[in-house]
């Protein structure tokens, strides 16, 4: 056997990524092993090698999950090896036979890469073309990412596919499989019907296919005070028949039973409401008469429609106008605070030696100026600085009046703010102008509200002049309440813009 040393320089590649090795050298041999995977004589091709190190082979993980099904990838920022090796569950309630799985979701730049695996159940040595989406969502059923599949050799066996998205959404709670197109066929989504619990404040969409089939069954326990609202199979009901349940509690009592409900039951958060938790939970026994072929058919057929139902989840606000006045009082000075920060450089202190090369007016931010309603005390990129913008206004509106605006060029104009070498840097050169309007915000009323954005109008002043009634848009997004419009839009300005 041939004998050499690995040295702390030498890199292992997983997927295009180096590692180091910790120790200083290890001693390894080769070692020239033949593979018999499930009864198959495999051969290792160049790219890999088995290593003898201290009496032990290492083979090459990637060689061997993909031998065995599964799905290998790396994620460099948490320095970890995922692999996937399960049955493929996932699955469009509107196409049958076709399954997806071992989803390895890692980031790639400001991206997130999917890896993972489809087939087509009874289609033989056929090779099929899909057109597929896959939609991954947040615990408050917001859409967080998608990524598209597509491809023209998928069949009967299990075909790994990598495909990209935009952002960061790793930390996905829920998943839907859309199956688009088969072999040109375009495939639609089927119809839904509208179920709105007026009484808890919520809505579904159910499949039309539903409709006349199911019944609602409200429980509250009068000690937690938890709500389980249950949709049943009407044909099982003798059976029990819960397809899915709806609980509603208290964020403090998810926040102490929460974790562990998750761990032991089919139970899932799927949304928040001022201080309530919504969950989704799926019978744990059966809820059908196994022994009957139509009856087994038909909760199966409805029970295959629960993963999109969740995601469909809308929490409805029906605020009252003194709850609205106290979301006001804390969001709005956030608010004045974040256009503030884009008026003038005066916001940060800054280290007047250190600019960009070539570009003077530019000097490095290394600390808030003063203490206000937003903590910019450790905003040092442009990252940082976004996040605290998207932390007071929706991230559409964060985009439209700031981030485009400020951190871009525009025509001839110079950015307020820039990265250089990771860091951000502020054009000292830009002077900004005062802030003389005040938010009467004691005057505010609900103008209209729905799902979860609420419109809302009170007076300005400026100057202590009255200026006009001021319309703006709030949004519960992720368990918070958001800014979703400017502070500049009048129902009716009674004096001239400021």
């Amino acid at each position: 056997m041939k004998k050499f040393v690995l040295g702390l320089g030498c890199g292992l590649v997983i997927a295009g990524s180096s590692v180091a090795f910790a120790s200083d050298a290890i001693q390894a041999l080769l070692f020239p092993a033949h593979f018999e995977i499930n009864g198959n004589t495999i051969s290792l091709n160049d790219d890999y090698k088995v290593l003898n190190v201290d009496g032990h082979a290492y083979v090459p993980i990637r060689f061997v999950a993909e031998q065995l099904g599964a799905t290998i990838d790396y994620d460099q920022e948490q320095q970890k090896i995922f692999v996937e090796n399960r049955k493929l569950s996932l699955s469009d309630p509107n196409y049958k036979g076709l399954h997806v799985g071992n989803l390895i979701l890692t980031k790639d730049g400001s991206n997130t890469k999917v890896t993972g695996q489809l087939q087509i159940e009874g289609v033989g040595s056929i090779t099929n073309a899909v057109e597929a989406t896959l939609v991954f969502y947040n615990d408050n059923s917001e859409q967080i990412g998608e990524v598209a599949i597509h491809g023209d050799d998928f069949g009967v066996d299990a075909k790994t596919f990598v495909s990209e998205g935009l952002g960061d959404f790793r930390t996905y709670s829920t998943v839907n499989l859309h199956v688009g197109n088969v072999n040109g066929h375009i495939i639609s989504a089927a119809p839904v019907i509208v179920y709105e619990n007026e009484k808890n404040n919520f809505t579904l969409n159910l499949p039309k296919s539903w409709q006349g089939k199911y019944d609602v069954a409200e429980a509250i326990d009068e000690t937690s005070k938890f709500v389980n609202i249950s949709f049943i199979d009407i044909a099982n009901k003798e059976y029990g028949g819960v397809v899915f349940s709806i609980g509603i509690q208290t964020k403090e009592d998810w926040s102490r039973d929460g974790q562990t409900a998750m761990e032991v039951g089919h139970i899932s958060k799927i949304g928040e409401l001022g201080n309530k938790v919504f969950t989704i939970s799926t019978p744990g026994d059966v809820q059908y008469d196994p022994h009957n072929e139509e009856l087994t058919a038909e909760y199966q057929s409805m029970s295959k429609f629960v993963n999109t139902i969740k995601t469909s989840f809308h929490a409805n606000v029906n605020l009252t106008d003194n709850e609205v006045k106290d979301i006001l009082s804390q969001l709005i000075p956030k608010a004045a605070d974040v256009y503030g920060m884009f008026n003038g450089s005066g916001w940060f202190k800054v280290d007047e030696t250190k600019t960009i090369p070539g570009e003077n007016e530019y000097c490095l931010v290394i600390d808030e100026a003063w203490k206000t309603d937003i903590d910019t005390s450790s905003v040092r990129s442009i990252a940082d600085l976004k996040n605290v913008v998207e932390g007071v206004f929706t991230k559409d509106i964060a985009q439209k009046l700031f981030l485009a605006h400020y951190l871009e060029v525009k025509d001839a104009g110079l950015p307020l703010y820039k990265d250089y070498e990771g860091r951000l840097y502020v054009n000292t050169n830009n002077g900004g102008h005062g802030w003389a309007r005040k938010f009467q915000i004691e005057t505010a009323k609900i103008k209209s509200q729905k799902n979860q954005v609420v419109e809302i109008t009170f007076d300005a002043t400026s100057y202590d002049d009255p200026e006009g009634t001021l319309i703006i848009t709030i949004e519960y997004v992720n368990g918070k309440w958001l800014m979703a419009s400017g502070l500049d839009d009048y129902e009716s300005r009674i004096t001239g813009p400021f």
